[in-house]
């Protein structure tokens, strides 16, 4: 769903995606994000999907504010079985861009190496 709106947005407003291009581009390399799309038509960059689909949850979706699911829900979500610190350093690289904060229940502050793999995280948008 995600692709279709974005490609028929493109459709629609090609000049202006041409023009945002660079500064996307320059964002993405300033957060050390690498755009898998310019490089591989064919590998879509999946992990930034779920962090699109999060934001568009949270904003649009859910009317609480927030969404929350599993620590092993999320990090499957990804593509992995296991949390690494690569992957972990990718995470808050990834919610930096897309401006999202991740808690445990009561907003208490999440640490996303040490969290159990079976405790839920809620993400925010801040």
């Amino acid at each position: 769903m995600l692709d279709v709106m974005e490609c028929v947005n493109y459709i629609n407003n090609q000049k202006q995606f041409d023009m945002e291009a660079n500064a996307l581009n320059k964002d993405m390399e300033d957060f050390g994000l690498k755009n898998e799309i310019l490089n591989d038509k064919e590998t879509l960059n999946v992990y930034h999907l779920v962090f699109k689909e999060l934001r568009l949850k949270i904003l649009y979706i859910n009317t609480n504010g927030y969404t929350k699911m599993k620590m092993r829900t999320f990090i499957s979500r990804l593509g992995y079985k296991k949390r690494s610190s690569q992957l972990v350093n990718y995470i808050y690289d990834c919610l930096l861009f897309y401006h999202i904060s991740v808690t445990l229940k009561d907003n208490v502050d999440c640490d996303m190496e040490s969290v159990e793999l079976d405790r839920q995280i809620i993400f925010r948008v801040v």
